[in-house]
């Protein structure tokens, strides 16, 4: 959760955050909230539940590093980040809402997609 903050929050996040996508980082925020509470209440559910949002964000580095560099900073890879960062939402704070529809599945789909 740590590590997830400081990817959220960090030197120059304001300016590398547009303001549209400003209520989607304190809505992220709010979800860490959420699951540092409930950790509490059950830590092996919250593993189980890390072990698959890890296993996300694996292929979708892997891939990453596998572009382009002219490419890291396109919009589609993007998308593929705050699609995870949506998942991880769905995955730890029931009952928010995420701003997209997001699976496991779909993230797959994408990052499949930004390796074409």
């Amino acid at each position: 959760m740590r590590a997830q903050l400081r990817a959220l929050v960090h030197p120059g996040f304001l300016t590398q955050t547009t303001a549209a996508r400003l209520p989607d980082l304190t809505r992220y925020q709010q979800a860490l909230a959420v699951r540092a509470t409930r950790v509490r209440e059950n830590a092996e559910r919250d593993r189980q539940r890390m072990v698959e949002v890890n296993e996300l964000a694996t292929e979708l580095s892997v891939l990453v590093r596998s572009l382009r560099p002219e490419r890291l900073h396109d919009p589609d890879v993007a998308e593929v980040d705050r699609l995870l960062a949506e998942y991880r939402v769905a995955t730890f704070a029931q009952p928010m809402r995420t701003a997209v529809p997001v699976s496991a599945k779909r993230i797959r789909m994408a990052i499949s997609a930004l390796g074409r």
